[in-house]
């Protein structure tokens, strides 16, 4: 006969479940076992793994939640001092707009006034970058062609006086005249 309340005494007795069976064949020292909770069936292991993912889940989301309102506190709490920076960053800003445009302006100035000095430097060092790019042997003739270079005259001059004299075209267009084929 079956523990079961819902079942009619007079009926035929089911063998017993996997659960009565496994309490049936423990031993009893004559103590009174506490009551189990009721038995679940039983789960397969997707079923298990379901299970498991779904409460890890609903654990993760609510420490999510719990983040979130911390990072909104925090974020909360930082804005006054953010917006303060701010505004500090901007002043700073505008009062040293002046300062900038002044020092370039001195800038402009000073590459106006001593244009011919920055020239002839740059040229210096170029020379001294060429010599060193070059071979000890090759040299002389670099420098040669160089003097060579600024001895003539400027073909851009000889052209420029030959054509207020005659209003043909020349042969050869200046450097101004020649524009450079787009690349394809």
């Amino acid at each position: 006969m079956s523990d079961r309340p819902d079942r009619d005494p007079n009926a035929e007795a089911d063998p017993p479940s996997e659960d009565e069976a496994a309490t049936d064949d423990a031993p009893t020292d004559g103590q009174a076992e506490p009551a189990s909770p009721p038995a679940r069936p039983a789960l397969s292991f997707g079923q298990s793994l379901g299970r498991l993912a779904q409460s890890a889940a609903e654990v993760a989301e609510a420490s999510a939640q719990e983040v979130a309102r911390q990072a909104q506190r925090a974020a909360d709490a930082a804005r006054p001092e953010a917006e303060r920076l701010a505004k500090q960053a901007k002043a700073a800003l505008d009062a040293s707009r002046p300062h900038v445009e002044r020092a370039a302006q001195q800038a402009k100035d000073y590459v106006v006034e001593h244009e011919e000095e920055l020239r002839r430097a740059a040229g210096r060092g170029a020379r001294v970058a060429a010599d060193a790019a070059t071979p000890a042997p090759l040299r002389p003739a670099v420098r040669a062609a160089e003097e060579e270079l600024r001895r003539s005259p400027q073909p851009e001059a000889a052209e420029d006086s030959s054509d207020a004299s005659d209003d043909a075209p020349s042969e050869s267009p200046s450097a101004e005249d020649v524009k450079p084929e787009p690349e394809r």
